[in-house]
């Protein structure tokens, strides 16, 4: 059951946020395009905020948690969407958190323009808001993320930095996606936006966050392997090019190294994932959601898959259409992923 309060404040919060004056908020080009465009479609504007607010609802539900008692940590919070609610709700600590520098700065910026700033912005990972609250006492955590997993490079070590917040307290976590492998329907289109990464070069653009590159990927792998195998044939750096799919430039460099030592390349797991080999940051990666759970599960963790909803819809066909699918969903959950929208992966640890 979804907290109306909470879609309330969403829907408020929403149209506080459609009020923004851009022009005299000095954002980067990506932050004031992407905050444009939320503007320009109400029907997204809306959703986005329900989202955020399911998200949130979820976590505290799982965290059995009241707002006022509770650390609330925004993970990749891009504009800080999450954030923003989070106050509004009135959690006892807000942190913000993203890799990106210009995206931690844009989101302060807007945070203090609509009187609800996060109680700290870090510009990092999970690892440095951890030593960011090396001195917080809070009984609480939760961790909340809007599309971030399926742009993680290693899950392993988000999982470890989620074992170091959750050592001395409660802690839960929610990971929600629209890179919805169990969605047949997302995972095609998906798997032509990793075609598309993985071998077109691009022009650049304001859409372009500081994170992105307009070189396709496979062609910045081979550029990180031609001065590493100079007598390599053209057959042979092909090889080497697509056998690295998926992977950051130093296991890159790792993996030409032991090719040389015994001739063995190991080939990719899935058919197009693919990331950028200059970040580790993957293009809307289909994660295999069941394998994904149990290897939670075997570290120790309550884990749940739940389904998310689809958002409103103006026209009355869609509304209809929404409102089936949605009833659909909620019926059959949490056995529904195949017809959601999005994914929630939700780990859930006790204070030992």
């Amino acid at each position: 059951m979804e907290n109306t309060s909470f879609q309330a404040a969403a829907l408020e919060m929403a149209a506080q946020y459609g009020q923004l004056p851009l022009n005299d908020l000095g954002l980067s080009d990506y932050a004031h395009r992407y905050v444009s465009d939320y503007r320009s479609n109400p029907d997204a504007l809306a959703a986005n905020w329900l989202r955020s607010a399911r998200i949130i609802e979820t976590a505290l539900r799982h965290a059995g948690a009241e707002p006022s008692s509770t650390c609330l940590i925004d993970c990749g919070g891009g504009q800080g969407l999450l954030s923003l609610l989070a106050v509004r709700l009135g959690f006892r600590q807000v942190v913000y958190s993203d890799l990106g520098a210009q995206m931690t700065r844009d989101a302060q910026v807007i945070g203090e323009k609509m009187g609800m700033p996060a109680s700290r912005y870090v510009a990092g990972d999970l690892s440095a808001v951890a030593r960011a609250l090396q001195d917080d006492r809070s009984s609480s955590y939760i961790v909340v993320s809007s599309n971030v997993i399926e742009h993680v490079y290693d899950l392993n070590d988000l999982w470890d930095a989620c074992t170091g917040l959750a050592a001395e307290r409660n802690f839960t976590a929610v990971w929600c996606s629209d890179a919805n492998s169990a969605n047949p329907f997302i995972s095609r289109r998906r798997r032509r936006t990793h075609h598309f990464f993985e071998h077109c070069d691009r022009t650049a653009s304001n859409r372009d966050s500081e994170l992105d590159s307009t070189f396709s990927f496979s062609s910045l792998r081979r550029r990180i392997i031609e001065p590493l195998l100079p007598e390599a044939s053209r057959h042979e750096l092909d090889h080497l090019t697509a056998a690295t799919r998926g992977l950051h430039k130093a296991d890159i460099q790792t993996a030409v190294h032991q090719f040389l030592q015994n001739g063995h390349m190991v080939e990719p797991e899935h058919p197009t994932n693919t990331c950028n080999p200059e970040t580790g940051n993957w293009c809307e990666r289909l994660i295999d959601l069941n394998a994904t759970r149990s290897q939670l599960q075997d570290r120790g963790w309550e884990v749940h898959l739940e389904p998310g909803f689809y958002g409103p819809r103006s026209g009355l066909a869609q509304k209809m259409a929404v409102r089936l699918l949605n009833s659909a969903i909620a019926l059959a959950s949490p056995h529904s992923l195949a017809i959601a929208p999005v994914y929630q992966l939700v780990m859930s640890r006790a204070r030992a």
